[in-house]
């Protein structure tokens, strides 16, 4: 594979040696060099793409989700800014920068950006996905679970999802549907210790020991290094 990645580099090198002012080429071998966790190459290259052509919103917004990556927080909402200005009707962009300002703690922004985007696609799971983890952060149950419940309907293999569902079933004592939750995510992601964890806990709370103890095994086994799945084991 990194033979053919290498390839790639040296068509994207030979195609900026013939037209160096091709922003097209630039911004392409980033995406490259990106991909290779090849930052600062990335950046140079996202960089002179916009010099030759500052009206491309895919070039701010890719170079705004490589600043998101190294956690420049305020070069990457500016380059999300930029490439919303730029093109208003990208669902994607105010998703991402959605996650920023959730990551800056900054809610209502987030909110506002997660409503921007189901608005303009309202097909995608990722967005009520992450919506209702947000709703959940800020105890509004009811729409976190009607979020929950249509990221499902929409993409009903998404471990994550039947994952917090059953978190927010738990926190809300029903239990039956939060083990039920709980047991999806494992079939869909089996090697996830906090969804182990999480089952174990609840086999606990509801006396089924033997249970709570495999799952607990079961999360040791894939992540020894958390103290609470001991300390849980040992109650």
């Amino acid at each position: 594979e990194l033979n053919e990645y290498q390839k790639a580099l040296d068509d994207y090198n030979k195609a900026i040696e013939l037209s160096p002012d091709n922003p097209n080429a630039y911004f392409t071998r980033g995406l490259l060099y990106h991909k290779l966790n090849r930052y600062q190459k990335a950046l140079d290259d996202y960089n002179k793409a916009i010099e030759l052509d500052p009206e491309d919103p895919n070039a701010y917004f890719t170079r705004g989700l490589l600043y998101h990556k190294l956690n420049e927080c305020q070069e990457a909402l500016e380059d999300y800014n930029k490439a919303i200005e730029r093109n208003p009707d990208d669902p994607n962009f105010y998703y991402k920068r959605g996650n920023l300002y959730r990551k800056l703690n900054e809610y209502q922004k987030a909110l506002d950006d997660y409503n921007k985007a189901i608005e303009l696609d309202p097909e995608d799971p990722n967005a009520y996905f992450t919506r209702g983890l947000l709703y959940h952060k800020l105890n509004e149950c009811q729409e976190a679970l009607e979020d929950f419940n249509q990221a499902l309907e929409l993409g009903p293999d998404h471990p994550d999802c039947y994952y917090s569902r059953g978190s927010l079933y738990y926190k809300l004592n029903e239990h039956q549907k939060a083990l039920e939750d709980f047991s999806k995510a494992i079939e869909r992601n089996p090697d996830d210790p906090d969804c182990y964890y999480s089952r174990g806990l609840l086999y606990h709370e509801l006396n089924e020991y033997q249970k709570a103890l495999e799952d607990f095994n079961k999360a040791i086994e894939r992540n020894p290094d958390d103290p609470d799945c001991y300390y849980s084991r040992g109650l």
